[in-house]
């Protein structure tokens, strides 16, 4: 057989050929929050710290949760009690679940069920930014942060109103759908984004001879809305609120008392609450926050 080219250049083409994906090298001018709790540009932390924008989570994919964009971070694993919309933990650096500190507008939520942020209840429709810590940060934010910290940004207006929808759907009947509109109305901005999710699930256990064994389809739906507003006079005033909720079902098999029955979790988590930033003098910012989250 007769190779136009050495088998050299042959290696190299079809190394080419495959893409190398790799962690996107962070902008030096870009501020955080994260790490110390006050903004900060990210090139002066000592800690080891990964901003994720808004264009990185659209490359996501429709089909992709939280838990599976994390997982592409260095240092964090992830684990999900079964398909799509069940329960996931997050992990990082070998640390329990219950030991990553989810914020979301700089808000604590947990779960009292679970022991553990819900974090497949938040979709990255409504996510604009993730900022995270990686490594102990109990001295800033307690115990919860023995991991790490994971603070989620959720999608706000804009000076030029907009409308977006999108549309999804793939194998199993699962489908996506999303309605946002945002903008500003002279020196105040405003967003609302609604959300739905659902699939037809496959059967979660198929033996037969399992006492849990159901034929029914184990799917899931999960709707969500997220409304945020602030007033805005000047770059130093900011002044506002926001309310997130999250509800779904997600389907399941167990034995007890019966297969046959319609087993199923139903979870909803919201966190609202407001915030004001003022310039009380020159050189002197102080910013003042009060929430409140359920689960």
């Amino acid at each position: 057989m007769y190779l136009p080219f050495k088998p050299a250049a042959l290696a190299v083409l079809l190394v080419s050929a495959f893409p190398v994906h790799a962690e996107k090298a962070p902008d030096e001018a870009a501020i955080i929050v994260v790490a110390t709790r006050l903004p900060t540009r990210i090139n002066t932390v000592t800690a080891d710290v990964t901003l994720i924008e808004r264009e990185q989570i659209e490359q996501a994919g429709p089909a992709s949760s939280l838990g599976d964009l994390l997982t592409r971070i260095p240092g964090i694993e992830m684990s999900r009690q079964g398909s799509r919309g069940t329960p996931e933990g997050i992990f990082i650096r070998g640390a329990n679940a219950g030991h990553t500190l989810i914020l979301l507008d700089g808000q604590r939520i947990g779960s009292a069920t679970l022991g553990q942020t819900a974090i497949e209840s938040i979709p990255l429709s409504q996510i604009e930014r993730i900022e995270i810590l990686r490594g102990p940060a109990s001295a800033l934010y307690g115990s919860d942060a023995i991991g790490g910290v994971i603070r989620v940004t959720t999608r706000a207006g804009s000076e030029t109103p907009r409308l977006d929808a999108r549309l999804g759907a793939g194998s199993r009947g699962a489908q996506e759908a999303s309605l946002a509109h945002g903008g500003r109305i002279g020196e105040i901005d405003y967003a609302l984004r609604l959300g739905d999710s659902s699939a037809r699930g496959v059967n979660a256990i198929t033996n037969s001879a399992s006492a849990a064994h159901n034929a029914d389809k184990d799917g899931f739906w999960r709707r969500d809305v997220n409304l945020s507003a602030a007033w805005r006079p000047d770059a130093a005033t900011d002044i506002g609120g926001h309310w997130f909720e999250s509800d779904g079902v997600n389907r399941f098999d167990a034995s007890w008392p019966t297969a046959t029955a319609d087993w199923k979790t139903r979870h909803r988590i919201t966190s609202h609450g407001a915030h004001a930033r003022l310039r009380l003098a020159k050189g002197w910012t102080s910013e003042v926050r009060a929430g409140r989250g359920e689960d």
